[in-house]
């Protein structure tokens, strides 16, 4: 027998209406109507419940010729498995991604070499960097220009000695990664950016990081650029 027919059987036996079934199941009216009609079924919870109300086993109640209550439920339950488990899934890719981007931002905001040469956001950029006549040879620390309105971040490399007026450094970077550093001429200049080579190019005053540190911070905090 249909779990439907079974239902509305054993409640009338019982003497019991579909408003008192639904008090003591605490369900709507309705949704006992819905059941005895077949358009849905209870799930495993109710199910017990409507088993030790009416005193049937759930034998009775799942099995028996076109009962498919059964296979319903079993669904249903597969059902909320499967969500669950993607959002489980969803949830963690999300969290990875949140401590990714963190981990990435850390690495722009403290200029962490090793971090910003494996993102794999940051774009490798040549910027240039005014050295001038006088300069430790071993390090510089210097602001890198990446275009031509003056932005991009202050960078720590070496050079070579400066002569014959090269007193420029193309700078080959990702992030605070210096790949590449090389001693150039001011003519050697994209045109729009000579308008910051300060005049003369034996021009000393422009000095490392710490003593213009007032003019902001060494560089961007976005992981992304």
């Amino acid at each position: 027998m249909e779990f439907n027919k079974i239902l509305k059987s054993e409640r009338t036996k019982q003497g019991l209406s579909q408003s008192d079934l639904a008090t003591k199941l605490h369900v709507a009216r309705q949704t006992i109507s819905k059941w005895e009609t077949g358009e849905s079924y209870p799930n495993l919870d109710v199910l017990l419940s409507i088993s030790e109300i009416l005193d049937i086993p759930t034998d009775v109640l799942l099995k028996g010729e076109n009962n498919t209550v059964a296979e319903t439920i079993s669904k249903a339950v597969n059902k909320k498995t499967i969500y669950k488990r993607v959002a489980i899934i969803s949830a963690s890719i999300v969290g990875v991604c949140i401590l990714g981007i963190a981990f990435l931002t850390f690495g722009r905001a403290t200029q962490n070499i090793w971090i910003d040469r494996f993102n794999p956001f940051l774009p490798t950029r040549i910027g240039y960097a005014q050295i001038g006549e006088k300069h430790d040879i071993k390090e510089n620390d210097r602001l890198v220009m990446d275009d031509a309105f003056g932005n991009g971040d202050y960078l720590k490399f070496s050079t070579g000695e400066t002569h014959d007026g090269l007193y420029w450094a193309a700078v080959q970077h990702k992030g605070s990664y210096v790949s590449r550093a090389k001693l150039i001429k001011s003519s050697q200049l994209p045109l729009l950016m000579r308008d910051y080579s300060m005049g003369d190019d034996t021009d000393t005053s422009y000095m490392n990081y710490i003593d213009y540190k007032t003019n902001g911070p060494r560089n961007s905090w976005n992981p992304f650029n």
